[in-house]
């Protein structure tokens, strides 16, 4: 893994004088600061409204990009640019792609036009179909240290690293007041500000749900962990079902609390 600002210098060498590229940025919620930075440096502006910066955002109850939006996607990147002599895409949570929409795009993203960088970002690699990464120059960026993560994340990595207590309603009233906090910070966002956090809570979240299969993983390799540690403790299959299930449960936008107690539940908490 590489630290941003490395990544932020290679992609500004690669992207500046160089033909069309497609860039996947893995993990840290860094990448998307990263590919704004450089589409400042390419379109030298700043401008989250210039017209030939195009950010496409999942959406709908599903938070899938829509075939008609990567049809815009594809169209988009065969003009010219407007202003600028470069032309930036971001696809952010680019593993919302449908199959079928995604692989008419894999032209476009092997061979962008000479004037155009795309970017697609996402947390979860995995989720990205193989035809497409083949096609891509990948960069995975190192996790954000503690001082960097978003409190909700700092918080529940806390609850992780204590361990069940046997208290759900203790664990429950925490889950409440983690929830409650970031709905708070977000009344007081603007629109694009908003959509913004949220990406980066989403973000968050798949880290998290990543950080409690790891902590079950080790937990399984490790017989000599504390007995109380072990106490209702899962099959490891059970638990990679609970988490993939909580993944899909947030990404249709169900309650967050909800969703993290039923998680907890099930895994002893």
């Amino acid at each position: 893994m590489a630290k941003a600002d490395f990544v932020e210098k290679q992609l500004l060498q690669l992207t500046q004088n160089g033909p069309g590229q497609t860039i996947a940025l893995f993990g840290s919620r860094s990448s998307h600061e990263i590919a704004l930075n450089v589409a400042a440096a390419l379109l030298e502006s700043k401008k989250l409204d210039h017209p030939d910066l195009l950010i496409f955002h999942p959406q709908g109850k599903l938070a899938l990009h829509s075939i008609e939006e990567m049809r815009r996607l594809g169209a988009e990147a065969k003009r010219t640019p407007h202003l600028a002599k470069k032309m930036v895409i971001i696809v952010e949570e680019a593993d919302k792609m449908l199959p079928t929409s995604s692989n008419a795009l894999l032209k476009t993203f092997e061979e962008p036009p000479t004037w155009c960088t795309i970017f697609l970002l996402t947390n979860r690699p995995d989720r990205l179909l193989p035809t497409i990464l083949s096609r891509c120059k990948q960069f995975t960026l190192s996790e954000t240290s503690s001082n960097e993560r978003a409190s909700f994340t700092q918080k529940a990595v806390d609850i992780l690293d204590r361990g069940p207590t046997g208290d759900f309603f203790a664990l429950k009233k925490e889950l409440a007041e983690i929830v409650k906090e970031i709905e708070k910070k977000k009344d007081k966002l603007s629109k694009e500000e908003e959509g913004q956090e949220a990406l980066h809570q989403s973000q968050d979240l798949h880290q998290l749900l990543d950080a409690i299969l790891t902590w079950h993983r080790d937990l399984e390799a490790n017989p000599h962990r504390a007995p109380r540690q072990r106490e209702n403790h899962l099959p490891l299959e059970q638990v990679i079902k609970s988490i993939e299930e909580t993944h899909l449960a947030l990404e249709r936008s169900n309650s967050l609390q909800n969703s993290l107690e039923r998680l907890f539940l099930l895994l002893g908490f």
